[in-house]
């Protein structure tokens, strides 16, 4: 009798945190829906400039107050930093917008000189030629014609030769969007058969991807470049890709569906997983021509990556090094009751709450429309509500630009998968039937046989490399349970960070330091084993790491290298353990490959899931 009143009470509790949901999803439509009727229709536009972030920019407001309204192309030339932006067609027809950053910072912030975006029309623009000179800070007629500048012309010259005569190509591929039978091994069979017409000229190739409901600013909009890991990473060498997915404000295209149709938006994690991910890989392979390229992903493109590369051979052939920052494959659920009710109830009372197109779509309009100090603290409310997170380290005087560009539109259906892996507790595609509950051996309810299982993605049977970043307060992704079931063998480095949580990884206030210098050591060395012992990216003397600007040998890395020079088949090594061992590696990898394979043996008797 006690048992079935205690299940009726968690029922009515857990009824009633719905209800309270539904009931300030309502309060927020009449509100948005009052204050647009009334902006629309009294003439209060000028206090409405006045109070929101829509307010245009005038001539003389600060280079921080542009970047509130700055897009990724404007970010990254407003920066100093040349930039192309390309698009790439998915088989299911998705138009991917791209931002590449192709070389070091080449101009002075706030530039009197920005280098030319590539959506300007003017071709006749002469400061595009104007580089500065690091030396005595002016311009001059040489400093226009410098073999800088020259090279610069050279490469984008045949980047055009190239793309015109893979026109043809190009369309083919993206006509395929039409077919949706078309798998995304037969978009990569396509494309590995087509001549690659690109010439690689050794520069180590590196592709950022966002998280949950962001976009390629999120990684861009820090107020200082050296805090920012594509400029930290553009000043170190490489050559900088930022991807987006499909349905955010750079891919916000579909040959075939307008984004108020509900097909537009019917997709989940599985799409970005079949066919995002590895359009994306393809088209920086060949636009480059690099054999294969550098990967890192911030939470949900860790997920992508994890997901991706332990099921598509073909494209883990492309991805040399796999890093994963705040990594994410299941989610413990949130911290507030309410929401986890709501993450833990039927699919289809998710579609009925939100509809089946975007998710949250509003938060665009209070974006706009809030003074920028209480949009702060809206989202400062908002993570802690939902996951708990302080955002201590997160510096306060950069949170007006870091949520200015927090947001962008996802799907509600990839909403409702992430709720399916939180009830499974199983990262798993997404469960056409929408019961709620997928069948799972690991569930509280009594286990029974069942007629389907949901495929399943396993991180187990990843096939590249890989370098993992978590954070000690991040509680949302369950981090413990990822590592248990990584193999030993490609995982190259563990590193934790005790007071991060999630979106420090990317905003931290010292992540440059304890981070991105990290990532950039592992990448430098990757690149430099798989070259033979040689570094072919061209810095402009700007490395964090003063002592190892020019290059980054694997003895100076967590890594442990092989008789073949290709796969690092190491324990799991935490960056404290690899420091307090750096100097024996040192040795032993100078003395001879016997002594290394036995400092292998060594690290092998201690508990390789043992975190600092």
């Amino acid at each position: 009798m006690g048992l079935i009143i205690v299940s009726i009470l968690r029922t009515i509790w857990r009824w009633s945190q719905l209800y309270l949901t539904l009931s300030i999803l309502i309060a927020e439509r009449i509100t948005r829906f009052f204050v647009t009727t009334i902006f629309g229709f009294v003439p209060f536009k000028y206090y409405f400039d006045n109070i929101s972030f829509s307010k245009p920019v005038s001539k003389d407001a600060t280079e921080a107050e542009k970047d509130l309204e700055r897009d990724a192309i404007e970010m990254i030339t407003a920066r100093g930093y040349p930039v192309e932006e390309h698009f790439v067609t998915t088989p299911d027809g998705f138009i991917l917008g791209l931002h590449r950053i192709t070389g070091p910072k080449q101009f002075n912030t706030p530039p009197d000189s920005p280098p030319t975006s590539p959506r300007s029309n003017n071709n006749n623009n002469n400061n595009s030629n104007r580089y500065n000179n690091n030396n005595n800070g002016t311009s001059s007629t040489t400093n226009r014609k410098s073999k800088l500048a020259q090279k610069l012309q050279q490469h984008i010259d045949i980047d055009q030769e190239i793309h015109n005569s893979n026109a043809n190509t190009t369309t083919t591929t993206s006509s395929s969007g039409n077919n949706n039978n078309m798998t995304s091994t037969d978009m990569m069979s396509s494309a590995s058969s087509t001549s690659n017409l690109s010439i690689y000229n050794g520069k180590p190739v590196v592709v950022i991807m966002h998280g949950f409901m962001q976009t390629s600013e999120a990684w861009l909009c820090r107020s200082d470049p050296k805090d920012s890991l594509p400029f930290i990473l553009a000043d170190a060498g490489f050559d900088v890709w930022l991807g987006n997915n499909r349905g955010n404000k750079y891919s916000f295209k579909h040959t075939n569906y307008t984004p108020n149709q509900e097909g537009f938006w019917n997709w989940s994690l599985d799409e970005l997983v079949r066919y995002d991910y590895p359009s994306i890989v393809n088209f920086i392979c060949e636009r480059t021509g690099a054999p294969s390229i550098s990967y890192i992903g911030f939470s949900q493109g860790t997920a992508q990556g994890w997901a991706a590369l332990s099921t598509n051979t073909v494209i883990s052939k492309k991805i040399n090094l796999f890093i994963a920052l705040a990594p994410v494959a299941t989610v413990k659920g949130f911290s507030n009751p309410m929401i986890d009710s709501l993450a833990r109830s039927r699919p289809d009372f998710i579609f009925l709450l939100f509809g089946k197109k975007s998710m949250l779509p509003s938060t665009i309009f209070w974006r706009n429309f809030l003074p920028k100090d209480v949009f702060v603290r809206v989202i400062d409310t908002s993570v802690r509500f939902l996951f708990g997170w302080t955002t201590e380290n997160i510096s306060q005087q950069e949170k007006k630009m870091l949520y200015s560009h927090i947001f962008s539109y996802t799907s509600v259906k990839s909403v409702v998968h992430w709720f399916q892996i939180i009830q499974t507790n199983r990262f798993q595609m997404f469960d056409d039937i929408l019961l709620g509950i997928t069948p799972n051996e690991n569930s509280k309810k009594p286990h029974r046989y069942h007629g389907r299982v949901i495929p399943g993605y396993h991180p187990a049977q990843i096939l590249t490399k890989c370098a993992l970043f978590y954070g000690g307060n991040d509680n949302l992704p369950n981090t413990k349970a990822l590592l248990s079931h990584l193999p030993r063998d490609r995982v190259v480095m563990v590193h934790e960070e005790p007071s991060y949580e999630h979106l420090d990884f990317m905003w931290g206030k010292d992540a440059a330091e304890k981070v991105f210098s990290k990532v950039v050591s592992l990448l430098k060395s990757n690149h430099f084993d798989l070259t033979n012992g040689t570094y072919n990216g061209n810095t402009n003397g700007n490395n964090l790491n003063n002592n190892n600007n020019n290059n980054c040998s694997t003895n100076s890395s967590p890594m442990v290298n092989t008789n073949n020079g290709s796969y690092y088949n190491s324990p799991m090594l935490t960056s404290q353990q690899n420091n307090n061992n750096n100097n024996n590696n040192n040795n032993n990898n100078n003395n001879n490959n016997n002594n290394n394979n036995n400092n292998n043996n060594n690290n092998n008797n201690s508990n390789p899931l043992k975190l600092n």
